[in-house]
Parts: C-alpha cells; sequence; structure tokens
C-alpha cells in the first residue's frame, strides 16, 4: 500500500507541474497568436482622392434649376 500511495502522490505533483505547464503555454499561445493577427492585419492607408461633396452637387442641382417664385 506504501508504494501505491508513493505513485499517487507522484501522480499528482505530475499533474500540478502540467497544469502549471499548460498555464504558461497558454499565455505564450496567446501572445503568439496576437502578434499574428499585428503582422497580418493590413497597413492603413490614407485615402488620397476626395469624394464629391454632397452638398456641393445639390446646390449645382438646384442652381442649373429654373428659378421658381414660390421660394
Amino acid at each position: 500500500m506504501e508504494e501505491e500511495l508513493k505513485m499517487l502522490s507522484e501522480a499528482a505533483n505530475e499533474i500540478r507541474s502540467l497544469r502549471r505547464q499548460n498555464e504558461l503555454m497558454s499565455a505564450r499561445l496567446e501572445v503568439f497568436d496576437s502578434m499574428m493577427t499585428v503582422l497580418h492585419t493590413p497597413i492603413a492607408v490614407k485615402s488620397q482622392g476626395m469624394s464629391p461633396d454632397l452638398v456641393w452637387k445639390i446646390e449645382k442641382f438646384l442652381n442649373q434649376q429654373p428659378q421658381t417664385v414660390n421660394k
């Protein structure tokens, strides 16, 4: 019976050790995943072109319409 108790104690120690290793590996994996996300994220590029201003388009359209008396 002494042999079995010694084996159970060693097994418990081994399980605790493996749990600690898993925690470290999990933290390392999170860092690795974060770095892979950063490395594979496209670089933001500022748009050099401008879209036409909506107010300018509306005013241009209104100015091209015949003037009405009931403004």
